[in-house]
């Protein structure tokens, strides 16, 4: 992150961390965002340190340059500044509202106008349904893993099978090598009953969340982030792809969901 700055080759825009790249860490640093500001909130004795890696998480993400990455931050940024109870709503929503504003604008600046419809993912899950709906079985029960997108084999470098740039030749045209959505993902691969196996278990998510929420529970924002994570789903292949984020949602579920947690005390 800083050896660019310091060997005078300006920020680097869009680096790849161990998180995962560019497109898809959003999750990851959210989460790790949402976690800080929590511990800030709950550990006063270390409130400084926490700070300082939440500073670090929302840096990351600004510099991710990802859509995603900063649609979640600013909704954070906006829940937790709400939530806290030395904030003035009269000043507070319109600086908030100010900053998703320049946000935008920035992005847009940076990114281009396909910032909100990108082409080549919309061309992707078009030819990815037309795989699914081609018979019945597939429907409703997918027509097996890897065949549209074998970003696995990709990944790892089979001999014959080497990725070069983002593009794959699969037997129903060219596609991204992977789905770009976990929801089409599951729902071409797996059909119908993977889809709503998914959901199910999604559902039980939102519920521990909606509870943790409800009941002003300390990890509150966690819950926030994690419910925040489920759209971002939608334009990104998480928990089948990426372990490091995905052992990150889970243990963030895992620790909302915890029996006898007690309420956040400011």
């Amino acid at each position: 992150w800083v050896v660019p700055i310091v060997t005078g080759h300006a920020v680097l825009w869009r680096p790849g961390l161990p998180i995962g790249g560019a497109s898809n860490n959003a999750v990851g640093l959210t989460l790790g965002l949402a976690a800080a500001v929590a511990r800030v909130r709950m550990h006063a004795e270390r409130r400084w340190w926490w700070r300082v890696i939440s500073v670090m998480a929302a840096l990351l993400i600004v510099q991710s340059l990802s859509r995603a990455g900063w649609l979640l931050a600013l909704v954070v940024l906006v829940v937790m500044l709400v939530s806290h109870r030395r904030v003035n709503l009269r000043w507070g929503v319109p600086v908030g509202g100010l900053v998703a504003v320049v946000g935008v604008l920035e992005l847009v600046r940076r990114r281009g106008a396909d910032v909100l419809v990108d082409p080549a993912r919309w061309d992707n899950a078009v030819t990815g349904v037309e795989a699914w709906s081609g018979s019945l079985g597939g429907i409703v029960f997918g027509i097996g893993p890897m065949r549209v997108w074998p970003w696995l084999a990709l990944e790892r470098g089979r001999p014959g099978e080497e990725l070069v740039g983002m593009q794959h030749d699969s037997p129903w045209g060219q596609v991204l090598y992977h789905a770009h959505s976990t929801y089409l993902e599951a729902l071409v691969e797996y059909g119908l009953v993977g889809l709503v196996l998914l959901l199910v278990v999604l559902g039980l998510v939102v519920r521990r969340c909606v509870r943790e929420i409800r009941r002003r529970g300390e990890l509150s924002l966690v819950a926030v982030a994690l419910l925040l994570s489920l759209p971002a789903m939608l334009v990104e292949l998480y928990l089948f792809r990426g372990f490091v984020t995905a052992l990150l949602w889970w243990a963030a579920v895992l620790a909302v969901g915890r029996v006898g947690r007690r309420p956040l005390v400011r």
